[in-house]
C-alpha cells in the first residue's frame, strides 16, 4: 500500500485517541439521558406504586424495577412474566417507597444495570459507526467512477450491503463454509447478482474492521480480527482455492499490533491494512475493496 510505508504510519495518534473518546463520550451521554429520565419518573410516581400490579400498568416503571432487580434484558426472554413478577417482588419491599433513602438504593441498584447496559449499546454504536463510515465512502467512491452503486436495504433502513456492476459488497454475514460472521465481503459474478454467499470461487475480498478507540482493547480486537482472517484463509485453502483478498481496518492501533501488521502486508498475506483516522489510508483501502 502507497498511504503504508512503514508499522509506526498505522498507529493511532495521540490526536486521534482523544477526538474518539470525546465522541464516544459525547454519544454515551446522549444515550444516557433516557435512562436517567426513568429513574427520575420512578422517584416522582414511586408513592403511587403498592405491589407488582401497579407496575405493570405502566412500562417505564417496569423498565425500572427489572433494571433495579439487576435483571438484564438478555434474561427477560428466557424468564416469562410470572417468575419476573416473583423475582421483582422478592426483591423489592413495596412496603418502603416511602422511604427516600431505600428509594435512592433502587435507584442506584437501577442506575448498576443500566450502566451494563449503555456500555453495550455503546458498543454497538460504535461497530456501526465505523459500518457507516466505511459504507459511505465506498458508495461516494463508487459514484464519482460513475459506478452507479445500488444499496440493499434491510427492515430498519439501514444498508447491509452495497451492488454495482457484478460486484457487490456485504457487511457483517456469516458464509455457512467460513461458520463465522465476517464484517466485509465482495462476491462477483453470480453471487453478486444473487447476493449469494456460499460459492467461494466468487470471493473476491474479504476484511475484518474494528472501530473501537480505546487502546486497552486495541490489541485484543486485533487478536480477535487476525483469527478471524486466519480462519477465512483456511476456509479456501481446504477448498483448493486461492485465498481472497484479505484486509484491515483498525481504528486503535498500538505500535506493537502495527508492526505485525505491517509485516503481514508486507508479505503479501495481507492485500491492505489502514487506520480508519488517516484519510489517506481508509481511501486507499476502499479503493481496493471496490477494485
Amino acid at each position: 500500500m502507497k498511504s503504508v510505508k512503514k508499522a509506526s504510519d498505522l498507529v493511532t495518534s495521540k490526536q486521534a485517541t482523544v477526538d474518539g473518546f470525546s465522541w464516544q463520550a459525547n454519544e454515551k451521554v446522549v444515550r444516557a439521558d433516557n435512562y436517567i429520565s426513568h429513574a427520575e419518573y420512578f422517584l416522582s410516581n414511586a408513592v403511587k406504586i403498592n405491589d407488582i400490579e401497579d407496575v405493570r400498568k405502566d412500562s417505564t416503571l417496569t423498565d425500572f424495577f427489572i433494571a433495579a432487580c439487576m435483571l438484564s434484558k438478555k434474561s427477560l426472554s428466557h424468564l416469562n412474566v410470572e417468575t419476573q413478577n416473583e423475582i421483582i417482588t422478592k426483591l423489592v419491599d413495596f412496603k418502603k417507597l416511602s422511604d427516600p433513602v431505600y428509594l435512592r438504593s433502587l435507584e442506584r441498584r437501577y442506575f448498576l444495570t443500566s450502566g451494563d447496559s449503555l456500555g453495550g449499546t455503546m458498543r454497538n454504536v460504535v461497530g456501526q459507526s465505523a459500518q457507516d463510515k466505511l459504507t459511505e465512502a465506498i458508495v461516494a467512491r463508487l459514484e464519482a467512477l460513475g459506478k452507479n452503486p445500488e444499496r440493499i436495504l434491510n427492515s430498519s433502513k439501514k444498508t447491509v450491503a452495497v451492488k454495482w456492476l457484478d460486484r457487490r459488497v456485504i457487511f457483517d454475514k456469516k458464509p455457512k463454509f467460513i461458520d463465522k460472521s465476517v464484517d466485509i465481503i465482495v462476491v462477483k459474478g453470480d453471487s453478486a447478482g444473487s447476493g449469494a454467499l456460499e460459492k467461494p470461487e466468487d470471493y473476491v475480498c474479504c476484511g475484518e474492521l474494528k472501530g473501537g478507540i480505546d487502546p486497552a482493547g486495541a490489541d485484543e480486537h486485533w487478536k480477535t480480527a487476525k483469527t478471524a482472517l486466519e480462519r477465512i484463509a483456511s476456509s479456501f485453502e481446504k477448498r483448493g482455492l486461492n485465498k481472497p483478498k484479505l484486509v484491515f481496518l483498525g481504528t486503535a492501533i498500538e505500535s506493537a499490533m502495527s508492526k505485525e501488521i505491517f509485516a503481514l502486508l508486507s508479505a503479501g498475506w495481507l492485500s491492505g491494512a489502514a487506520n480508519t483516522y488517516y484519510a489517506d489510508q481508509f481511501s486507499e483501502i476502499v479503493d481496493l475493496i471496490i477494485s
